[in-house]
């Protein structure tokens, strides 16, 4: 036996190839459309989804637990995926009466759109639980019959969430099926349950809508109530720490605003109390500067007056002895100081004002005056006597003692 493997083995695999080279020419050609190509490609990745390992599965839940930021005309166009060729639209009043007629009792959903379903989960302030409905999956029916359908999981949901479902079907106005791809749902052969929650934009943003996926789970891992039940409440809790954390952030964010609105406030503030000091220093130099130039222009002053007085002084004649033809004249001053001296009666006016000024002037205050801004008057008749008049005593009418009087000249 074994000689005559050896001797015709080789004879006997030729003729095998041979006959199935034969029968694969001999067989009909197989057409592909381009659509079923693409179809049985979403099949494989779908089937490639469904037996990722645990890492991948863990990656998936990071990206869900991430906000998702939807816009409003994303949900309301009737547009589709390029690749399904399906023509039919999707009716939510039929899709509503589908549900129902599965259920034992109903859940409450939002028989309107997922952006309805969304303001009023915003505007009441509670979360948003999702049944994305797989119409051909085994699981469905019994899901919805014993589990979703059950009274005390609608009572729950009535109670504590705002519900909406939606259709994974593949056609226009299907809003179930873009919400699924938006949150990462890549098989969308099995229904599907999900808690969503609806958040405010951050900052300036001027997109509709922002939602975070809570918790999201296959409907065939909930055999029982009590599964949905409790897998609800664990999401409820989720989303409470989640909502807690956010406040504290919001809370830290809005302290730092503040910390840093009291600093500007206290750094604008120190910088107008610098400004202010600034001001009162250059005001006080300043007034300093004016003070020294007015001391000095009072010092030049005076010594002017002073060499001006000496200069007077030395212009006088001789005081002559008492006499026939001399008399004494009393200079009365605005502080009420007084001098004496004897005149010649032969004596000008400009020799008695020299010996007038020759003496310093004072106000009544004590104020120094100026000689040039000062008369000089009799009593009895009052008569002002000029200073630049080059007349005698006798022809002035002073031909006695006499008393003058020196007043400040406001002319």
């Amino acid at each position: 036996m074994f000689k005559l493997v050896n001797d015709y083995g080789w004879y006997v695999a030729t003729a095998a190839g041979v006959l199935y080279l034969t029968w694969r020419i001999s067989q009909p050609p197989v057409n592909k459309s381009r659509g079923d190509s693409k179809r049985n490609d979403r099949h494989r990745r779908a089937d490639m989804f469904n037996t990722n390992d645990t890492k991948r599965d863990r990656s998936s839940r990071r990206r869900r637990g991430a906000p998702i930021a939807l816009s409003q005309t994303r949900f309301t166009a009737s547009t589709s995926d390029p690749s399904s060729t399906s023509t039919r639209r999707f009716d939510r009043n039929a899709f509503q009466e589908e549900l129902t007629s599965m259920m034992r009792h109903s859940v409450p959903f939002i028989a309107d759109t997922l952006t309805t379903a969304m303001t009023i989960s915003k505007v009441q302030n509670r979360i948003l639980f999702v049944y994305l409905h797989a119409h051909s999956a085994d699981t469905t029916r019994p899901f919805l019959e014993n589990v979703l359908g059950s009274r005390e999981i609608s009572q729950y949901l009535g109670r504590n969430f705002v519900c909406w479902a939606g259709s994974l079907r593949d056609i226009p106005g299907s809003e179930g099926y873009f919400l699924a791809k938006e949150i990462g749902m890549r098989d969308t052969r099995e229904s599907f349950v999900a808690v969503v929650a609806v958040l405010e934009p951050e900052g300036n943003s001027s997109q509709g809508a922002v939602i975070r996926v809570v918790a999201v789970e296959r409907a065939r891992a909930f055999r029982a109530p009590t599964a949905l039940l409790a897998w609800s409440v664990g999401a409820q809790d989720a989303w409470q720490r989640i909502n807690q954390k956010r406040e504290m952030e919001r809370s830290r964010v809005q302290i730092r605003e503040e910390q840093d609105n009291e600093y500007k406030q206290a750094l604008a503030e120190d910088e107008e109390r610098l400004r202010r000091e600034n001001n009162e220093k250059q005001k006080e130099l300043e007034e300093k500067k004016e003070k020294l130039n007015a001391e000095k222009k009072k010092a030049q002053a005076a010594a002017e007056a002073k060499m001006l007085r000496e200069k007077l002084l030395a212009s006088l004649e001789a005081e002559p002895p008492a006499g026939a033809g001399v008399i004494t004249v009393k200079i009365l001053f605005p502080d009420r100081k007084s001098v004496r001296r004897r005149f010649s009666l032969l004596s000008s006016l400009e020799q008695l004002f020299a010996f007038v000024f020759s003496h310093e002037v004072h106000s009544v205050s004590g104020i120094s005056l100026d000689p040039h801004k000062c008369q000089l008057v009799t009593r009895f008749p009052r008569k002002v006597l000029k200073s630049a008049s080059t007349e005698s005593l006798k022809s002035s009418g002073i031909v006695s003692d006499c008393v003058l009087c020196v007043e400040e000249s406001f002319d």
